[in-house]
Parts: C-alpha cells; structure tokens; sequence
C-alpha cells in the first residue's frame, strides 16, 4: 500500500456537464418532464420548474454519474426529475388547496446549488422554454399517428425496437413514420422559428 491510495470518482467539470446536457436536449426534457407530470399536476406545478430544480440536484449529485454517455446521462437526469414529480404529486394530493407547498420546496430548493453551470441560469432556462413550445405547436400539427412516433424517438429518443415494444408496430411501419414524421417536423419547426437544426 506504499504511496497509494484510493481515487474517489471525477466530477463532471463545467464544460462536460454542458456537453452531456446539450446532447440531452434541454427542449426536449422539459416536454419529457410535462409528458410525465399529467394534466392535473402542470395545473399546479410547472415543467420549468421541475427542470430547474433536476438541473441543481443532478450538479450536486454529478459524482454519482461515474460512466456513461450522452444517453445514460439524459435517463438519469429523466430518473431525478421522476423523483421530483413524485414528490410534487405526494404533496399535491396532501394538500387541501392545490401544489403550493410543493412549488415553494422546489423555489427554496433552487438556492442549494454550488457553483452551478450556465444550464440553469433564468436566461438559459427562457430560451429553452421557447425552444419547447415551438417543438410543441409543430409536434401539435402532426397527425396522431406520427406524432406518436416522432414523440417517442426524436423527444424520448427511445430505439425502434423499443418504440415497437411499446406501440406493438412492426419495425418497418415505424421507420416510415419516422421518416414522414420527421420531414414534417423539420418544415413546421421551420415555419414557427424560421431556420431549426438537424436534432430539432
């Protein structure tokens, strides 16, 4: 044991952490987080809350993401985000006149971060906000069909085979839809923000 000792995990530094989170799509998370919330709760609680308040417990916590790419980051930060709602929705069903409590835990919990990356300032959070809600009306304009698919793989970037095993459609039926959908979704996107990239 002479001159060694145990190395604890590295920390995500900054720029890591925007890399992975860019790669995670913040737009999409938020209406990730709004497609997990339900109806009843986004009438008490907001998505951008929920996003903020995963963005400071997943900094905070970044030693606990040892491995893993762009991909397993973005199913950790979904996981803390299900943490959150959970939370919100226990407090909501407690509460005799709605989500307040749970919305001033969330606002309270914002002040804990240390250090905490561009991702979560008011101004960065804004812009993806816009960036949701023109990915919202566009996916809003599809058809019920596609729109089911593009969700599934452009939004939660699920595997075809995964989309298949939870739509019960054939492989080939789901590329198609894809490739329309997404066409589709390129020039909506287009027409409500004027130019868009290649991962919406």
């Amino acid at each position: 044991m002479s001159g060694e000792r145990a190395e604890g995990p590295t920390l995500l530094n900054a720029h890591a952490w925007e890399q992975l989170l860019a790669s995670a799509n913040p737009a999409h998370l938020l209406i990730s987080i709004e497609r997990r919330m339900g109806p009843a709760l986004l009438t008490h609680a907001s998505p951008d809350d929920v996003l903020q308040e995963t963005l400071v417990a997943a900094w905070n916590d970044r030693a606990r993401f040892v491995t893993g790419g762009p991909r397993a980051f973005r199913l950790w930060l979904l996981a803390i985000a299900e943490h959150r709602i959970k939370g919100l929705t226990d407090h909501h069903q407690a509460a005799k006149r709605g989500g307040g409590i749970a919305k001033a835990e969330i606002l309270e919990s914002r002040d804990q971060a240390v250090n905490l990356p561009n991702s979560a300032t008011p101004s960065r959070l804004a812009r993806h906000r816009e960036q949701a809600a023109a990915l919202r009306v566009a996916l809003d304009s599809l058809d019920d069909q596609v729109r089911e698919i593009v969700v599934l793989r452009v939004v939660e970037q699920l595997e075809l085979n995964e989309i298949a095993q939870q739509t019960g459609l054939g492989t080939s039926l789901i590329r198609r839809r894809l490739r329309h959908g997404a066409e589709l979704l390129r020039q909506r996107l287009t027409s409500v923000l004027g130019s868009t990239s290649g991962n919406f």
